[in-house]
């Protein structure tokens, strides 16, 4: 009686994850995350490239805009 009981919880859970398994509706979700990891991950890799160019660019159009 008790085998019969763990068949069936088991055959139950085994269904279950194999339902988890096979639901794509969350892809989309997880692309998202990834690719926002990614894109933080980037940013904080080349933060000190990333500031200094922008520091260039805009001390480039304040001088553009003093010589103007």
């Amino acid at each position: 009686m008790i085998n019969k009981f763990f068949n069936k919880i088991k055959s139950r859970f085994s269904k279950a994850i194999n339902k988890l398994a096979n639901d794509s509706r969350g892809i989309g979700t997880i692309e998202m995350v990834l690719l926002i990891v990614v894109i933080l991950g980037i940013l904080v890799l080349f933060r000190d490239y990333i500031q200094s160019l922008i520091a260039n660019i805009f001390s480039k159009i304040d001088n553009q805009i003093n010589n103007f």
